[in-house]
């Protein structure tokens, strides 16, 4: 999503289920999606002062549109950040803090994990 050179709506409707089972905390998603809002219409502001039309009185400048890709740009790197904290630092996720290894872990919840990242940095 951050360095794909096209940009389609349904991008951010596919991964607002995961985000939300990812991150279930309502900021940084907020925040996420204030930003993508913001971006639609920027790029449509944006296009409709562009040629053939070139309706400038109508759309956006280019300083404005540049700055609502950047916004989406950090929004993402955000929850990618705050999603990878998670899964490296446990007793920082939401979603295991009551202790629970694996929530649908069925009787494999607590037991030892067969591979884990840390291991590959040893």
């Amino acid at each position: 999503m951050m360095t794909n050179k096209v940009w389609s709506p349904q991008f951010v409707l596919w991964l607002v289920p995961f985000a939300v089972l990812a991150r279930p905390n309502w900021k940084p998603l907020a925040l996420w999606q204030l930003a993508e809002v913001w971006y639609f219409v920027a790029i449509w502001l944006y296009l409709l002062s562009q040629p053939p039309l070139g309706r400038e009185d109508l759309g956006i400048g280019d300083d404005t549109y540049f700055t609502a890709v950047w916004g989406r740009i950090i929004t993402i790197a955000i929850m990618m950040a705050f999603v990878v904290r998670d899964i490296l630092k446990p007793d920082k996720d939401v979603v295991r803090a009551a202790g629970a290894d694996d929530q649908t872990g069925g009787v494999f919840d607590g037991a030892p994990d067969r591979f884990t990242l840390a291991s590959l940095v040893r």
